[in-house]
């Protein structure tokens, strides 16, 4: 039975071990091969559009590659021009050699006419149809005429020359085969010569490649380690000496303004901080005092309330400031402008501070019809934050003077005061936030340590200028310039 079987299955085996066997090992082999394609593709895609430094090396070794083809090219069909030059010139030579050796001697001597030919032609001479001189060994005359020799196509050169000259018949063809040997040498000489300095160029390529882009790669790594509580990583570039250098040292001052400026974010949130704990802490105390004790004491009631909305109205000033700069650090900060007399607005605020406060001398030194283009509004809480300043910083009986005039184009507001003056050292971070000069008399003047910070971005939003000048004991003088209309 399993005889039986296995004759009728026998056909079938036969079948899948001839056609579906090898059917399957050749789309298996396609598919092998197709996917190794598929991978060396893309591959080469993704580093084409990834890698900069094989893109480089990829454009080079094109160039490279194309010129040498160009270069091999033109040798071998320079070599071939040789010879469609120089191959006429020796048939020339052998047949006027014969014809001469002919008009001299009435016999060839094949031994003595062979001294005046050439070694590059095919000679057969014949005399009454019998041949009687042939200097053709016999691996040429074996050779099939119509053979292609090589690349260059040679066969095309054999071109015979037949004469008939005092009944001898002379056939001078060209004898190929040197010439075949040094245009096959040549071309496997250029070859091997261009492989070979393709190898050479991809390997000093990449190490070149991978010493110039080292930069571009210590800067990555870099910036991978850069983090909130490490902005101190830097690029080292004492070793290096082209543009790479200059993108390092770029990248380095970027992080250095980087540091800075989130040093005096954490600054600036850290001061943000203490400022509101010091009104919700002061609120916090009046409420628990209210709770337990201030619900029939009138005296802890009056207290405790007038503390609170004096601290309330000090976190919405802070909170207003804060909102204020945040608006001014994102461009939001629209401004309206219109045009109205400089001299009115000072006029305004002089009034204004001589009303409230009797213990300051206030001066004015104004010129007439100075018109300005500016948010009115703006422009008067500069001025007022300015002249609040100098109020604070001095003393009973101090003079604070305002002036205004123009100078090249611009408005120029000048108040200057008798105070106590900044020190030397202070004066480049009096318009950081929260910066005071005297940190002890925080409390006791007032303030969120933001005022000048908001005057100098709302002159900074009219495209003006601050210069100040000042001298401990003697006084400041704040300078504003401002665009004229």
């Amino acid at each position: 039975m399993n005889k039986l079987i296995n004759i009728i299955l026998l056909p079938f085996k036969i079948i899948y071990f001839i056609i579906i066997l090898p059917f399957k090992m050749i789309s298996f082999i396609i598919k092998v091969i197709l996917n190794a394609l598929s991978f060396i593709w893309n591959k080469f895609l993704s580093l084409f559009k990834f890698s900069l430094s094989f893109k480089i090396s990829f454009f080079y070794l094109l160039t490279i590659g194309f010129t040498l083809f160009i270069m091999i090219a033109t040798i071998l069909f320079g070599f071939k021009f040789y010879l469609n030059n120089s191959i006429p010139l020796t048939i020339k030579h052998d047949n006027d050699a014969i014809i001469t050796f002919l008009d001299n001697n009435s016999e060839i001597e094949i031994n003595e006419l062979k001294m005046y030919l050439s070694d590059n032609n095919k000679i057969e001479i014949s005399k009454n149809n019998i041949k009687i001189f042939n200097t053709t060994p016999k691996r040429i005359m074996n050779l099939p005429s119509h053979t292609n020799l090589d690349f260059l196509n040679l066969n095309t050169l054999m071109t015979e020359k037949n004469i008939y000259y005092k009944n001898y018949s002379i056939t001078i063809s060209p004898y190929l085969f040197n010439y075949l040997l040094i245009s096959n040498a040549l071309l496997i000489f250029l070859i091997v010569i261009s492989a070979f300095a393709l190898v050479i160029i991809i390997v000093i390529g990449n190490i070149i490649n991978k010493k110039m882009f080292e930069p571009i790669k210590t800067m990555s790594n870099s910036a991978k380690k850069i983090t909130g509580n490490n902005l101190k990583e830097r690029i080292n570039v004492s070793n290096s000496y082209d543009e790479l250098k200059d993108l390092g040292e770029t990248f380095n001052e970027m992080m250095d303004r980087i540091e800075i400026s989130y040093q005096k974010q954490k600054q600036f949130v850290n001061d943000a901080s203490h400022e509101l704990r010091t009104p919700i802490a002061v609120i916090q105390g009046y409420s628990n005092m209210l709770y337990r004790w201030g619900k029939k004491d009138e005296k802890i009631l009056d207290e405790s309330i007038t503390a609170i909305r004096e601290e309330s109205e000090n976190m919405k000033t802070l909170v207003n400031s804060l909102l204020f700069l945040a608006r001014t650090d994102k461009n939001e900060n629209k401004l309206i402008k219109t045009n109205f007399l400089i001299n009115d607005l000072l006029e305004d605020l002089t009034k204004e501070n001589k009303v409230i406060d009797s213990k300051h001398n206030f001066k004015m030194e104004i010129e007439e019809n100075l018109i300005i283009q500016a948010d009115r509004n703006l422009l008067k809480q500069a001025l007022r934050i300015f002249i609040q300043n100098s109020i604070k910083y001095t003393k009973d009986n101090g003079t604070i003077t305002l002036k205004s005039y123009s100078r090249d184009n611009n408005i120029i507001v000048d108040i200057s005061d008798t105070g106590i003056g900044i020190p030397k050292d202070d004066l480049s971070k009096i318009f950081d936030r929260f910066y005071r000069t005297d940190q002890s008399r925080t409390r006791e003047m007032g303030g969120t340590g933001l005022g000048l910070s908001i005057a100098k971005s709302i002159i900074a939003l009219h495209d003006g200028k601050i210069k100040i000048r000042s001298k401990v004991n003697v006084g400041t003088d704040i300078r504003l310039i401002l665009p004229y209309k």
